[in-house]
């Protein structure tokens, strides 16, 4: 009985001496607030990892077009790192405005490699997540932009390219940024149209204008293609949407105009 006594104090003490020495095990996921963003106040993995984060380009990625993306529409990101002394490779990724502020909401699509952190205000990798292959690792999940964003959005993200020995040592750490504007067919609006209702809608929509006047109407959807146009000089209008698959529209009026819509 002594000896099983001692037997598991060596136990004990060889993993405390473990934890102590190599630190708790990132590779179930980063612990939040290590993206290098300035809401990070410029945190990335190498407060637990030796080295210096190298900036590099490209390794964030999106479906968001160039002319930005619309408040409110939802949009996949993609964060890809390639080293190819890595047994291993994780990362962290946030979006802020150009104050500093978490800015839209994440939402996981791929559960077994990804998972909220930070205050579900970021993305990282699950242990499940950290196995390359061949010299790469990449990860998509996907951004909703807020309704009323203040600014231009920039996503960042901290990648851990480590080296599998176990230790914080001999890792690449690297960083980097991708900003994207807002679409300003999300945001230039002026008051001419006084009422537009049901919204969410079915089968129509109603508009009421301040003034009776001769105006074009476009249907416009979220990659910013017109879907119908409609001519009219009345004070009230319908308009049938039997033709419009479900999503999000936006209804546009002589380029001066802009209201947005749900089809259900």
């Amino acid at each position: 009985m002594k000896h099983l006594y001692k037997f598991s104090l060596i136990i004990v003490a060889i993993a405390t001496y473990t934890f102590i020495t190599f630190g708790v095990d990132r590779s179930t996921g980063s612990p939040g607030g290590k993206t290098g963003s300035p809401g990070d106040n410029g945190a990335t993995c190498t407060d637990c990892h030796s080295g210096e984060a190298t900036p590099q380009d490209d390794l964030i990625s999106s479906d968001i077009p160039n002319n930005g993306f619309i408040p409110g529409e939802t949009y996949t990101i993609t964060a890809e790192i390639t080293d190819d002394a890595a047994e291993l490779l994780g990362f962290e990724l946030t979006a802020e405005d150009n104050a500093g502020n978490k800015m839209g909401d994440f939402t996981i699509t791929n559960e077994t490699e990804t998972q909220f952190t930070n205050g579900d205000k970021a993305v990282t990798h699950t242990s499940d997540g950290i196995e390359p292959s061949g010299n790469s690792n990449s990860w998509s999940f996907e951004w909703t932009a807020p309704d009323q964003p203040d600014s231009e959005v920039t996503f960042y993200a901290a990648f851990n390219a480590a080296n599998g020995n176990g230790a914080t040592t001999g890792d690449n750490i690297y960083t980097s940024e991708m900003t994207a504007a807002i679409d300003d067919v999300g945001i230039d609006e002026e008051e001419s149209i006084a009422k537009m209702y049901p919204n969410p809608a079915t089968d129509f929509l109603k508009v009421e204008f301040k003034q009776s006047t001769a105006r074009q109407l476009e249907i416009i959807n979220t990659r910013g293609a017109v879907v119908e146009t409609v001519q009219t000089d009345e004070r009230k209008i319908t308009i049938p949407l039997q033709g419009l698959k479900k999503g999000i529209y936006f209804l546009k009026e002589d380029n001066t105009s802009l209201k947005r819509f749900v089809v259900l």
